[in-house]
Formats: C-alpha cells, structure tokens, sequence
C-alpha cells in the first residue's frame, strides 16, 4: 500500500513565493524605514515642521506607499499560487494514476 499523493495548497505556494520574491531580500518594512526621512520631509513641507509626530507619520505614509509599489507583483503572486498548486494537484495524479479528489493537500512544508 503506498501513501496517498501530496500536493501544495496555494497558501504554502503563496508564503513560499512572497518570501523567495523580496526585493533585493529585504521586506517592505525596511523599505518603508529607508524612506521615512524623505517623506517626513515632505510632510513637513505641509504641516508643522517641529512637530514630534512628523516621524511617526512620515513612517506610515512611507510604508503605505512601498506597499502599493509592490502591490501588483503580490497581487500576480497571488494568481499564480493558485494556479501552480492546481497544477501541482493534477501533476500528482497524473503521476500516480489516481482522481484528483484522492490528492492530499497540504498547508505545511
């Protein structure tokens, strides 16, 4: 008797995709810190120049905008996780000559 065919669901393809595909290696986080100078610059042009705020908002305008830069690459992340865990669902039971039903997904590596 053997064991039932695996498969990855299209979260672990998703978690496993989003971690291999940081830019540069490094996560939105340090991108939005690296650019909180900048944007509190230009938030003090605007507003109080000495508030004591101005770092704290400049931090999430900062990482608000690094996320929407990235946004579209999560979103095609996204379908394609999904699509590669569907093929990976009928690669195995091609493999095994078994249904697709009797494919085990699984949500840990």
């Amino acid at each position: 008797m053997t064991a039932p065919p695996v498969a990855r669901s299209a979260r672990l393809v998703r978690r496993q995709m989003l971690r291999d595909n940081r830019f540069f290696g490094l996560h939105q986080l340090w991108y939005g810190l690296l650019l909180t100078p900048a944007a509190s610059y230009f938030l003090a042009l605007v507003f109080d120049p000495t508030g004591w705020w101005l770092a704290g908002v400049g931090f999430l305008v900062a990482w608000a905008l690094v996320e929407l830069a990235f946004l579209p690459r999560r979103l095609v992340i996204h379908r394609l996780a999904a699509k590669e865990s569907q093929d990976e669902v009928v690669r195995e039971a091609l493999r095994h000559g078994v249904s697709l039903q009797e494919v085990t997904v699984v949500d840990r590596a």
